[in-house]
């Protein structure tokens, strides 16, 4: 909603998110590193010949200065809620649950619609729970592999039929896409 009243670039705000998730997870990255990549990617795009950006530079700080207040204002607009639980772990323990860790390429299927489920807006539509089920689900039915339905599994792990069907339909939604432009 604050995105569409004022005016971003969407380019810089890209930028201070794919910062900001960067120091979520185990592997984040130096302020300095990310302006670095930032412009060689600006560069490249305008066809311009790369060049190490001077931290001694006006624009190095300018770059710094626009990074730390987009920063700011994703997390402001988050409400500084930032931990993300992800669901591989329940995953790996409802295979567990349904006997069916044995089976590989149900796991290995259900793991890449996980990995799918990130380029969605899932993850903050659901909870972590419904999502595992709901990759068990789509690579339960597309494989043809039989799961307890009286009563229905994911029942005991907190999905309802209906949460599965629409991340299913999500997800298979990304496999239609036309394939991305670049800005």
């Amino acid at each position: 909603d604050v995105y569409k009243r004022q005016k971003y670039n969407v380019k810089e705000m890209a930028f201070a998110c794919i910062f900001l998730a960067s120091k979520l997870e185990e592997t984040a990255k130096k302020l300095r590193e990310c302006l670095m990549v930032f412009n060689h990617m600006l560069l490249l795009r305008s066809q311009q010949v790369p060049k190490p950006l001077d931290i001694g530079s006006q624009k190095y700080w300018d770059m710094k200065n626009q990074l730390i207040k987009m920063e700011r204002q994703i997390l402001k607009d988050m409400g500084f809620r930032v931990f993300v639980e992800h669901p591989y772990k329940y995953l790996v323990n409802y295979l567990k649950i349904l006997k069916a860790e044995s089976n590989t390429v149900l796991g290995q299927t259900a793991w890449n619609y996980l990995n799918d489920s990130y380029r969605t807006n899932i993850c903050v539509r659901f909870k972590t729970p419904v999502i595992a089920s709901a990759c068990i689900y789509m690579s339960a039915r597309v494989l043809q592999v039989p799961l307890p339905e009286d009563p229905p599994w994911w029942e005991l792990f907190g999905a309802t039929k209906e949460q599965m069907d629409a991340i299913a339909w999500t997800i298979t939604q990304l496999y239609v896409l036309p394939k991305a432009e670049y800005i």
